[in-house]
């Protein structure tokens, strides 16, 4: 996937473009079927699926967020879209020369004149220039005479029919505490409990009801805000194994992709061998994929020690990955 940095200033090679606008945050099933129809649409008409996004959101410009809002940190949503099989990721600028711009300037300088759109796959409430008044219907005034063609996707609904699904929605979730929302934001970025792909909410559910009730596990849970932002898993041997009375696990630690950067994981790694001490537990114990590069940055950096390695620890789209296993005596 081909990544480009753009503003209203700047050049833009000219490429047979499928696009689609949006900020993408979350990338969940509604941004998934309108990812899925760039592809099909790119492929039968030989373009370049494609995605613009804004950065920042105009929401966090606009109203001059300083709280994290985004669910993916930019990185992560590139690393997800890249994983989608898109053809180009475009990251444009949102500043103060784009936000004046009327819905009219924007498709004739942005999308016609800088980016030579082929084809433009939106929603039904797709809404965009100054004070977004501009609509499908602005589009299709100028989609004939400039050889670009629209494609409408309907909203996806929830499985109930409630709404549709939205980054604003699974936000809210977030904010009110849901852990199924958290855990489906960790796998999807690349480090979640062991899953490799999003499991049914039903399945959610019934983790997070176990492990609150397990009572040889303690869960830690780190808040961003007053936002639930991550958790990790404190984990103690059965009374009956003496021999390890005195020993604890790390497991199943995961900062949410929206509330990394802000020291939240090191946070949290103080405060589970601050509890351990007072629980006498006298060593502390862990593993770790060899390509979870931050989490051996971490632990590496809270002075825990590598003592060895499993070439098969674990199996991955066809390959072993090698683990490492780390230690801490307190």
């Amino acid at each position: 996937m081909k990544i480009y940095k753009l503003d209203t200033a700047s050049d833009f090679e000219k490429l047979n473009l499928c696009l689609a606008i949006g900020n993408f945050d979350g990338i969940h099933k509604g941004h998934q079927e309108i990812i899925k129809k760039i592809q099909e649409i790119a492929s039968n008409n030989n373009l370049l699926s494609s995605i613009m996004s804004f950065n920042p959101h105009p929401r966090v410009y606009f109203n001059k967020i300083d709280e994290p809002f985004n669910i993916y940190t930019q990185s992560n949503k590139i690393n997800f879209l890249e994983r989608l099989g898109l053809d180009i990721f475009i990251d444009f600028s949102f500043d103060n020369n784009l936000s004046i711009l009327s819905a009219d300037d924007f498709v004739t300088k942005i999308l016609i004149d800088k980016l030579n759109i082929k084809y433009l796959v939106i929603g039904t409430d797709f809404k965009f220039g100054k004070d977004r008044k501009g609509n499908f219907k602005t589009l299709e005034k100028y989609a004939e005479k400039n050889n670009f063609n629209i494609h409408l996707i309907d909203p996806i609904m929830l499985a109930d029919n409630s709404d549709k699904y939205s980054s604003s929605i699974i936000r809210s979730k977030i904010k009110d505490g849901y852990m199924e929302e958290v855990t489906e934001q960790a796998i999807k970025a690349g480090g979640g409990f062991g899953w490799l792909r999003v499991p049914t909410r039903d399945i959610l559910i019934d983790y997070w009801t176990k492990r609150t009730n397990d009572k040889y596990i303690k869960l830690i849970v780190g808040r961003l805000n007053g936002v639930i932002a991550g958790t990790l898993q404190l984990a103690y041997e059965a009374p009956n194994i003496e021999s390890r009375k005195n020993i604890a696990r790390i497991r199943r630690q995961f900062v949410a992709p929206w509330a990394r950067g802000y020291g939240l994981a090191k946070t949290m790694i103080d405060h589970t061998e601050q509890i351990a001490k007072e629980d006498n537990i006298k060593s502390m114990q862990l593993a770790v994929r060899e390509t979870q590069d931050a989490a051996i940055k971490l632990f590496t950096g809270k002075n825990y020690t590598k003592w060895g390695e499993n070439p098969f620890y674990a199996y991955i789209n066809g390959s072993f990955i090698k683990g490492y296993y780390y230690y801490k005596n307190l």
